[in-house]
């Protein structure tokens, strides 16, 4: 069955053929996606505007002042389907960052703690002076850490939602330039700017919808959506301030309390070399969970991490051995005190 133009009832002008072609005379770079059926030498009427870009105000969650509708008389299919997607894209990413709270507020707290232990054994520095800087280290980086990640994601939530009441006050001073813009945009990436202009005309009716594409094609940010919740920095920050304080005492632990506990006789280099190599083996493991939401496989993921423990380890000893033979030679009284104790 034909429609009016001879193409198939079903036919789709974005999905009907996917083919790339280029046309005489476009010296844009790139190629686009053209339809068969459509004469491109002529301007689009209303009637194809409204099929390359098909939008029914009823079936929308945007009101025709351009907010998110709360209407019920909103098409149900078209409203839970939405939802539905929302949702599950909503508790995918919120997992995504939960768990990157954890590896790298972990990982920041491993490093952290192990270059303290590595610095104290090159500086020849006591157990128990290792002990102390850990503990007070990790409570003050700890807090540090939460507080920043809380503060730091507060102040760009507060400019995203200024740039967008800004690009919304814009859009409504001069509604063509905008329009103007964000066409130019898509003709740049490859699309036919008779096919852009349709598109964003259509999209331009709902102010929200628009906004939130000029902040996503412009200023690369993404908007606020409805569901955005105002106490999830803090709850990062706190994510953040628990995932680095339990991940750093590990070293600490493995290297100041365990050995009198497991295996008292081992000396102090054997105790060093344990917590290196739990310590290696740890970061090796959140590199693995890296990789959860990273192109990289696991095992590069883990490489990496345990490169960047290595690194610390190398840095930390060596300064710390250099700086404490000189200082011991020049005041010879600061270490007095056996290492080790």
């Amino acid at each position: 069955m034909s429609n009016r133009r001879g193409l198939p009832s079903s036919y789709s002008p974005i999905e009907y053929d996917r083919t790339p072609v280029r046309r005489r005379g476009d010296k844009r770079g790139g190629y686009v996606f053209e339809s068969p059926g459509l004469d491109y030498s002529r301007e689009a009427t209303e009637d194809e505007s409204l099929t390359l870009f098909e939008s029914r105000q009823d079936d929308s969650l945007y009101t025709e002042d351009g907010d998110f509708s709360t209407s019920k008389e909103m098409n149900s299919r078209t409203y839970d389907d939405s939802v539905v997607s929302e949702t599950e894209t909503s508790t995918q990413n919120s997992n995504s960052a939960f768990l990157k709270h954890i590896i790298y507020g972990g990982l920041d707290g491993v490093l952290t703690t192990f270059a303290i232990v590595a610095g104290g054994v090159g500086g020849q520095v006591g157990t128990r002076a290792i002990l102390l800087l850990s503990l007070s280290n990790i409570a003050a980086d700890a807090l540090n850490m939460g507080l920043g990640d809380a503060l730091s994601a507060v102040s760009h939530k507060r400019y995203v939602l200024a740039q967008y009441i800004k690009q919304k006050r814009r859009l409504l001073e001069s509604r063509s330039r905008e329009v103007n813009t964000v066409t130019d945009i898509y003709t740049a990436k490859g699309l036919n700017r008779r096919h852009a202009r349709a598109i964003v005309e259509k999209m331009a009716k709902y102010d929200s919808l628009f906004v939130q594409t000029l902040m996503m094609e412009k200023l690369r940010l993404q908007p606020p959506g409805p569901t955005d919740d105002a106490a999830a920095p803090w709850t990062d920050g706190m994510i953040t301030f628990f995932s680095f304080g339990i991940w750093s005492l590990i070293p600490t632990l493995v290297h100041c309390v365990l050995p009198s506990i497991l295996y008292p006789s081992a000396g102090p280099t054997q105790v060093f070399h344990v917590t290196c190599g739990v310590t290696l083996a740890l970061l090796f493991g959140l590199g693995v969970g890296s990789s959860f939401f990273s192109p990289k496989s696991s095992l590069r993921c883990g490489a990496e991490f345990v490169a960047m423990g290595a690194l610390v380890l190398i840095v930390a000893y060596v300064t710390a051995s250099h700086v404490g033979t000189a200082v011991r030679w020049q005041y010879p009284r600061l270490f007095s005190t056996e290492p080790g104790s």
